[in-house]
């Protein structure tokens, strides 16, 4: 037997430690508060538990929540600021495209538009052109006819010099 105390003697019976006290009873309970005594735990150790698990409720209510709370908001606006991004990305290349094929559609349009203009213009030109020439052909004709007439009217007054201007030629050489 080990153990042995004045007022108690231990006994181990299957293993297990009991605890034979000076009345007879053997008392685990008495044993594990002994083992807790030496431990340093006493009756207080309830009062503690009580504190810490009201202290753990108000600490998460006014801390670890919020806390949480800001984690999840922050990993929503995270990962859900990627996926709006991948979103706006998608709806800018489907734009991208659309407005793509409206470019297309008006650059087909404006050629056609320039065309008809450019048509238009060189027509417009070619008939201004023909105006000119025409206007340009006649002035010539009536400086050519000006000319021929101023032509024949010096001849004339030359003609008419020419007995007179040979006199002086004449009275000059001889």
């Amino acid at each position: 037997m080990k153990g042995l105390c004045s007022k108690e003697l231990h006994i181990c019976h299957k293993g297990l430690p009991l605890l034979l006290t000076k009345n007879g009873v053997i008392s685990r309970n008495h044993y594990m508060l002994e083992i807790l005594k030496k431990l340093g735990v006493d009756y207080t150790i309830f009062f503690q538990i009580t504190i810490w698990i009201l202290a753990y409720i108000i600490t998460k209510k006014i801390l670890l929540d919020k806390l949480v709370l800001r984690i999840k908001q922050r990993q929503n606006a995270t990962f859900g600021s990627e996926e709006e991004t991948d979103k706006i990305l998608e709806e800018a290349s489907k734009k991208e495209k659309e407005y793509g094929k409206l470019a297309k559609a008006l650059d087909v349009e404006m050629k056609e538009i320039f065309s008809m203009k450019l048509k238009h213009t060189e027509q417009e030109a070619l008939k201004k052109i023909s105006i000119a020439k025409k206007e340009t052909s006649k002035s010539l004709k009536q400086v050519m006819t000006n000319i021929e007439k101023e032509k024949t009217l010096a001849r004339v007054k030359l003609t008419e010099q020419i007995p007179e201007i040979s006199s002086l030629i004449k009275e000059k050489i001889f």
